[in-house]
């Protein structure tokens, strides 16, 4: 152990634990028998200094059960999620950075930003946050639509210029040739990051309603075992 822990009791009542000391880097936590013996044991290794901006799909995923790609809808979004790490692939949740995200390949476009953080006041809508507890978030969305139903009259009617968030209609059949969305992250100190999102036109194997009822081995939803945060 990495450090002293004490349990602070009042009477036979758990009411506390005192705060593990402020220079602790590892803490292993040892389960004993009856006999004192250990029996397994765990241990937290404590991250180092953040060194990179590391970038990963939660969203499509098939950790989060919710498929591998995108479908060419013009609505379908998908969850990125930046995180601070440090040489070792550890998380930092002390380190923070402002990172700006943006969509460098494929038919996508950055819906919103966020954080977690219940005191930020950072533009949702916006490509720019900061981390906090060393991650950040970025919402994408496909600005491709090959598949809806009266889509040519959507390409017709009024639409907000200045917005910048046209979706493409497409109705040139040409949808399965598309490349996949590929999104960068930039921070002030860190290297650039970049991971893709594959993106699909075939509805009866990608769509969210295709997704929603297939069946997945329960071995298959392994975010919660591999999320470090």
């Amino acid at each position: 152990v990495g450090g002293a822990c004490t349990k602070q009791t009042e009477g036979d009542a758990w009411v506390g634990e005192a705060k593990v000391a402020d220079y602790v880097q590892n803490v292993t936590v040892v389960a004993l028998d009856e006999k004192k013996l250990p029996v397994t044991w765990h241990t937290v290794v404590a991250p180092g200094a953040a060194t990179t901006l590391q970038l990963s799909v939660d969203v499509p995923s098939p950790a989060t059960g919710t498929g591998s790609r995108l479908i060419l809808d013009g609505n379908d979004a998908g969850l990125i999620r930046a995180a601070l790490v440090d040489d070792n692939g550890r998380l930092v949740p002390d380190a923070t950075a402002n990172v700006t995200f943006s969509v460098i390949v494929g038919n996508g476009r950055v819906l919103g930003i966020g954080n977690g953080n219940p005191a930020s006041h950072k533009f949702q809508p916006g490509n720019v946050t900061d981390t906090y507890g060393g991650l950040a978030r970025v919402i994408v969305q496909v600005s491709t639509d090959c598949l809806s139903k009266n889509r040519q009259v959507m390409d017709q009617v009024n639409w907000d210029e200045g917005a910048k968030q046209r979706t493409l209609v497409d109705q040139s059949g040409n949808c399965h040739t598309l490349l996949p969305i590929v999104v960068q992250a930039d921070a002030p100190g860190f290297d650039s990051a970049q991971v893709r999102i594959d993106v699909s036109a075939v509805p009866e194997l990608d769509s969210p309603q295709a997704i929603a009822a297939s069946t997945v081995p329960m071995e298959t939803f392994s975010y919660f075992e591999d999320f470090d945060g």
